[in-house]
This record gives C-alpha cells, sequence and structure tokens, in this order.
C-alpha cells in the first residue's frame, strides 16, 4: 500500500522528492522501492512517465524518489514533500 501511494504522489506532485527511508539501506531497498519498481516495470502508462535506476526512479514531472537509510543527517536539507518509513 505504502508503495502505491508513494507512486501516486510522485505522479501527482512535480518538482519534490520522496523519500524511502527504513533502518538501514538494504531494508529501504528491499521493501517499499523494489515494489515500487515492479509496479512501474508491469503498467505501461508509469513505465512512460518514470526512469527506473539502481538506487532512485526520476519521473518525468522532475519528481525524485530515493531509498535511503534513517540516517537524518544524510537527508539534511532535501526539498521532499513525502517520508515513507518502513
Amino acid at each position: 500500500m505504502a508503495a502505491c501511494l508513494a507512486l501516486w504522489w510522485a505522479v501527482t506532485n512535480p518538482h519534490t522528492e520522496i523519500i524511502i527511508t527504513a533502518n538501514d539501506l538494504e531494508q529501504s531497498v528491499s521493501r517499499v522501492f523494489k515494489t515500487m519498481t515492479a509496479l512501474i516495470e508491469q503498467n505501461e502508462a508509469l513505465a512512460r512517465e518514470a526512469d527506473v535506476l539502481s538506487s532512485s526512479i526520476r519521473m518525468h514531472n522532475g519528481t525524485l524518489i530515493l531509498p535511503i537509510a534513517s540516517d537524518y543527517k544524510g537527508a539534511a536539507g532535501s526539498r521532499h514533500s513525502l517520508v515513507v518509513v518502513v
């Protein structure tokens, strides 16, 4: 459900950042972020709107989706509008 919410937010809110966070980077990537990439790959409309990279998803509307560890110092100064905590 979190992956669907984050993708909806990414499509409807241009030029922002979405952060997927967990205790460590592996958890961030293996949970919600991987589900998001799978949803994009299985949906032609979403696939046309996004570039899936190994460590981020770049939406064509300017929104960036990043998985990170829950190290708040690393995310300081970001322009995120949504944070998904796993």
